[in-house]
């Protein structure tokens, strides 16, 4: 039976219909047991980052992200709602920049009202790996502006609630798809129903595709 595929959780439970990617939060890295037949993401949230110093959170990235079973980059981004200087949020988001390009690993990005700034990074690094805008919340318009970049656009909970984020579901091209709960409590097999609702398609279909486009961002390096 095909997999459901969470691309972002922090939920650590065991399912064996599912099949995830962990995200790490280094600030409390010590807080986790790294098992070598899990597949994690490890970054830096911007929500902590004025409480290290940067050489330090530059150390933790790249001892992380250097570790196999750890296949993506961040959570790691720009985040406009919070009380933090928007020039340190985007020296650390440089140095996920980095660690992606070095260690050849996707990008998993966090943007609240920063779409703008996190197409603007990119630019200037002249970035040409893949990324995950995960949780996305923007519209179409904002799905075409990042087309010039390897995008993948994964949606959580907020297609239950939001016609505006079910309508982008609607219109993202399916290859560029994935899902995710993030840190909400909710099943992923809620989340692709609706999704299949959306798409006008069986969830087995929408569950094939999203396997294809695991495998295809990851070039079977997990084999």
């Amino acid at each position: 039976m095909t997999p459901y595929i969470d691309i972002h959780t922090h939920n650590s439970d065991t399912n064996l219909i599912t099949r995830k990617i962990l995200n790490l939060l280094l600030h409390k890295i010590e807080q986790y047991e790294i098992t070598p037949h899990s597949l994690y993401s490890a970054g830096w949230h911007p929500w902590y980052i004025n409480k290290y110093n940067i050489d330090f959170i530059e150390k933790e990235i790249e001892k992380y992200s250097s570790l196999p079973n750890i296949i993506a980059i961040g959570e790691c981004g720009i985040d406009r709602a919070i009380d933090i200087s928007i020039d340190l949020q985007k020296k650390v988001f440089l140095l996920h920049i980095n660690a992606s390009k070095k260690h050849k690993k996707p990008l998993i990005i966090h943007s609240v009202r920063a779409y703008s700034d996190i197409l603007q990074t990119l630019n200037e690094e002249n970035y040409d790996g893949p990324l995950i805008l995960h949780g996305y919340r923007g519209n179409i318009q904002q799905v075409r502006q990042f087309a010039k970049f390897n995008t993948c656009y994964s949606f959580g909970s907020a297609i239950m609630k939001s016609k505006k984020n079910a309508s982008t579901l609607e219109q993202t091209p399916v290859e560029k798809l994935f899902f995710e709960t993030d840190d909400e409590d909710i099943s992923i097999e809620k989340i692709y129903l609706r999704a299949a609702e959306i798409r006008k398609v069986s969830t087995e279909e929408l569950k094939k595709q999203i396997e294809i486009n695991f495998n295809t961002l990851w070039r079977n390096e997990l084999d």
